[in-house]
């Protein structure tokens, strides 16, 4: 095997949330690398859903405004049950230059992020690399080869985990990974939007379960519907046939992009930090896509690391005290997302039991000064 490389800090994961980081530190003179398994993205839409703290953490590395001219802009969402709306939220109250959410999918904002990390530093962004073991330590080792290449290791002085719920990072750092499913099961397809909310999403809170509707661009609209306890393969028929029950919308099959089934779950690390390993996004945290928060949770990672890694860099005497702010905030920070995910989660309940306090929730929700 060959000399290792070195570099400053080595960011394992080319999603949003390690490619964020990788542009934050590299603008900021970081020798920094991103390493990303996949040579070719998923064209599947995934997460669609930039919220403002996820939009100002884009907007500092310049890429805010070029977003929001590929995505929807939505200012309104509606909720609705079986006979009546029941209020309606208006985005434009919120603080801050970005009074809106957008939609857009995030295959569009990965590659928006990958082309400037590419801009940044012609060899900042690694692709088709496999991590293949990982030393942890005061300087930290990966273990990777790049398609049939032969086998080669970088060294690092600090190494960040971003590749996911199966993270390899902190499986080598031996940190318990804890949570469970959910019991709700939920399928999700993207079909031509012939609804009337335009730019507007809407929520369907039923006796039968949720229905979820967000517009995305292309005339598009992404539809998600809570089935309960019982799973089920992906369906368009099934997914047009309960949209129309429960909401009288049309979710055209034959129009679909995109169809998919999961359930919900959550889990959590015990720790983000152990020496100089650190954890972000989904490595450190899962939750419920309901309510759309994970995306935006692991870029808010980012952005402290963004503003941690350069400190500790030109000073590691103060690696101990503000890795221990990173974990702290950020720990602090996921559990809040997580309560929150399972009170959305409430509302989503199928269960006909549940409808009242669900419904009371909701109008709760809607009401000044919570909405």
């Amino acid at each position: 095997m060959s000399t290792p490389d070195r570099i400053d800090v080595a960011i394992v994961g080319g999603g949003p949330v390690g490619l964020l980081l990788g542009c934050l530190l590299v603008q900021r003179g970081i020798d920094a690398r991103v390493y990303e398994r996949r040579r070719l993205r998923s064209k599947h839409s995934r997460a669609v859903g930039v919220h403002p703290p996820g939009l100002d953490c884009l907007a500092a590395v310049g890429l805010a405004t070029e977003l929001m001219q590929h995505a929807v802009t939505v200012r309104h969402a509606f909720a609705f049950d079986e006979r009546r709306t029941l209020g309606t939220i208006d985005f434009s109250s919120l603080p801050g230059p970005f009074q809106f959410v957008l939609t857009v999918p995030q295959t569009h904002t990965e590659a928006l992020l990958e082309r400037k990390l590419q801009s940044l530093h012609d060899r900042a962004y690694a692709a088709g690399a496999q991590i293949d073991g990982c030393h942890l330590g005061a300087s930290s080792t990966l273990f990777m080869h790049h398609d049939d290449e032969q086998p080669r290791s970088v060294r690092a002085r600090f190494v960040i985990g971003c590749e996911g719920k199966h993270s390899l990072v902190r499986e080598s750092a031996q940190i318990p990974f804890e949570g469970a499913p959910y019991s709700a099961h939920f399928m999700m397809a993207d079909t031509r939007d012939e609804t009337p909310f335009g730019e507007a999403a809407a929520v369907f809170l039923t006796r039968d379960g949720l229905v979820e509707s967000f517009p995305m661009p292309g005339k598009m609209r992404r539809w998600v519907v809570a089935l309960g306890r019982r799973g089920h393969t992906p369906d368009l028929s099934m997914i047009e046939r309960l949209v129309r029950q429960r909401t009288g919308q049309c979710a055209s099959p034959g129009s679909a992009t995109m169809v998919s089934s999961f359930r919900a779950e959550h889990f959590l690390a015990d720790t983000f930090v152990q020496e100089r390993m650190v954890l972000a996004g989904d490595a450190a945290h899962v939750l419920s896509p309901i309510g759309g928060q994970g995306m935006n949770l692991g870029w808010l990672d980012a952005m402290m690391l963004g503003e941690l890694l350069p400190r500790m860099l030109a000073n590691p005497a103060l690696e101990t005290r503000l890795l221990g702010s990173y974990d702290n905030e950020r720990r602090t920070a996921a559990r809040r997302a997580i309560r929150r995910a399972e009170a959305f989660m409430t509302v989503a309940a199928e269960r006909q039991h549940t409808h009242g306090l669900a419904e009371l929730t909701v109008r709760a929700l809607l009401s000044d000064p919570l909405k």
